[in-house]
Order: structure tokens, then sequence, then C-alpha cells
């Protein structure tokens, strides 16, 4: 997006046996608490910080590809989903230091030990985000609640409502202590898209996400499928505000990662996983991938298109958040003990 922040928090290394995270501060700007109906979305913890992820398998979750690996999170792209600053991926972190909370509520009795640790990150192998910020986590151990649905056969349309959910900063600066969610989310164009940046692969929405919705979900409203997750967002006047106040306004544009773009990283993720796999668009081929990676759904374009005078795109649309939208976290994790 124009120069926008990926929306993380920042945190120290989250040493599987370490000491139990503890929470702080509600997420999704202008959201609501969200319901156990909402449980498929999680909090997922990195060396970093927070971001948020959806189960769309028992033991599978997606959400963006920064939140799972050490890469520049602040990135400015076009609509042909080339990279024209910053936006590099990194090396994948050990998936043993992703930990996954389930739960409406991070604090309970104060902390709550991860319900599971990553086994193995999933991805299209680009490298760079813009256009490819999305990832999967298979997971050491199935969760509960009920998977969110998937549609790959069909994009997002412009105009389709969907809600946002995740754990990222609302009303004030500190990390959340309770999901959030947030309905009347419209989609504002679906990529290639010269206004809002958002790429071939890509959607762009109102505001909603905030740091620390790195990676949550856009669920349609008229049905609950997960359309894409959060990737970057801001605006030009956001550049000089930090958030929350940066996430505000009828001129933020968030970018989500369309997942039906990206269908053949979806199959094999579910391969990877051992679980059945969706199916993609019709008529669509289904391309084998090795090694957790496939070949990217989209070619990295060669060349940078230059945006007509006046037209407010590209990097002339400098965000103030345009770094992904994770959160710090603060302690570090542990796995429950081994009962006996």
């Amino acid at each position: 997006m124009f120069g926008l922040a990926a929306c993380a928090v920042e945190a120290p290394d989250p040493g599987p046996r370490a000491a139990p995270v503890s929470a702080v501060g509600a997420a999704i700007v202008g959201g609501a608490t969200s319901p156990a109906s909402d449980d498929a979305v999680v909090l997922l913890r990195n060396p970093r910080g927070d971001c948020t992820a959806t189960l769309i398998a028992p033991n599978l979750v997606v959400t963006a590809r920064h939140c799972v690996s050490a890469s520049n999170r602040a990135m400015t792209c076009n609509e042909r989903g080339a990279t024209l600053a910053g936006g590099q991926a990194g090396v994948d972190y050990d998936p043993g230091k992703l930990a996954v909370y389930v739960g409406a509520t991070l604090a309970r009795a104060g902390a709550l030990p991860p319900a599971a640790l990553g086994r193995q990150i999933v991805h299209d192998g680009s490298l760079t985000l813009c256009d490819h910020d999305v990832a999967f986590v298979v997971l050491d151990e199935s969760l509960a609640p009920a998977p969110a649905p998937l549609r790959l056969t069909a994009p997002p349309r412009v105009g389709e409502a969907f809600r946002a959910v995740g754990w990222g900063l609302a009303g004030d600066a500190m990390p959340p202590t309770t999901r959030a969610s947030r309905g009347g989310v419209s989609v504002r164009a679906v990529g290639p898209d010269r206004v809002s940046t958002a790429g071939p692969a890509e959607l762009a929405a109102t505001e909603g996400a905030c740091d620390g919705d790195s990676g949550s979900p856009a669920l349609a409203e008229a049905d609950g499928a997960l359309l894409g997750v959060v990737t970057r967002g801001g605006s030009p006047r956001a550049a000089k505000l930090t958030p929350p106040e940066a996430c505000r306004g009828d001129d933020i544009v968030n970018i989500y990662v369309s997942l039906a773009a990206h269908f053949t990283t979806v199959q094999a993720a579910f391969r990877a996983a051992g679980q059945p796999v969706p199916a993609g668009p019709p008529g669509a081929l289904a391309s084998p991938c090795e090694g957790g990676q496939c070949a990217p759904p989209v070619a990295p374009p060669t060349s940078c298109a230059v945006a007509a005078p006046g037209l407010p795109t590209g990097p002339a649309l400098a965000s103030g958040f345009a770094v992904a939208l994770a959160v710090g976290a603060r302690r570090r994790i542990r796995r429950n003990p081994t009962p006996g």
C-alpha cells in the first residue's frame, strides 16, 4: 500500500518453555467484544510480537507472512504487486516459537498458556511481501474451535460487507486483553487498483484493523466465509499519527491478501496439515508444491508503474502505519506442563 505499515506489536523472543503471557489493554478500531462464535480467530505470538490468525482446519491457521518471518514490515507497493520500497520477505521463524492462544480473553486468571505451537510454515516462497503477505502454520495440536469456512471459488466483490475480527489496538495504545470484532466493514476495491494500490491478489477495505491485527480475517457477513487476511494499512494523514489514532478515519485504507487469489498455496497448506484439500476456482488446476512452498500465484513484475500526475497512489500515499499491523508482546510463552 502507500508505504503502509504492517500491523504487528513488538516483543522479545517467546521461548516455548518461558513464563506465561499476561494480558494488558481491546482490539479492532470501533469494535466490540468478539463472541465465542469467533473462536476460530486466535492470537498468534511470534519472536517479535503479536498478530492475529484464523483456524481453517483443526491443526492449521492462516495469517500474514510477516507474522511468521523476520521480514521488513514497512512496505510501499503499487497496484501491480511490485515492491517500491521495503517489504522484503525474511527468514521464517522457528515454527516451534510460534504460539497460538484460543478464546476471546487473553488474561484468564492473569495468564494463559498457548493451546498449540507451530510445527510447519507454508507460504508461496515470494521474495517480497507485496501481493504475497500470507502464510499458513501447521500446528502441533488440533484445536477445539470450529474452523472458519473458506471461499476459494469466487473472489471478494466491491461493496461486499464483512466483519473484521482481531487482537489489535482499539481505544488506547495498550495491547488488548480481549478479542474484538466490527461489522459493516466493506470492500472498497479489488486489485489491481491504482488508487488504493491493492495488488492483483489483494483487496482494499475501510477502517477497522489496527496494530496487532496483522493476519486478521475478513469474514463475509453473508456467509461467514474467510475472504482474506490483513497485510497493511493507513493513509497519508495517518503518517503523522501513532496507533490507534493512525487507524481511524474515512480516509483509512486497509489491504487484505485474497485467499482465492492464492488458492494453490491454500491447498498446499491443507496437504501439509494432512487435511482434505479444498477446491479452487472453477476450471483451475492445483499446481504441485514441494517443501511447504509453491510457485507464487502472480509473477513478480519486472518494472514499476508510474502514477499519472495528481493521482494519489503509490509512494505519494505515504502511510503512518505502513508497517505490518502487529503488536509487541511483553512476556515469553510457555506450553501447558504435561500432566503427570
